[in-house]
């Protein structure tokens, strides 16, 4: 057994542990709807 060498972390979404709450990296819509432009 060899020690873990990467630790990948997902940072879709805004962080936070809010009680009832529940952040979501996805709106519905069209694509690039919410871009700027």
């Amino acid at each position: 057994d060899q020690p873990l060498k990467y630790f990948y972390v997902c940072h879709y979404c805004p962080g936070g542990n809010y009680v009832g709450r529940l952040y979501s990296p996805y709106t519905e819509g069209e694509p690039c709807d919410s871009c700027p432009g």
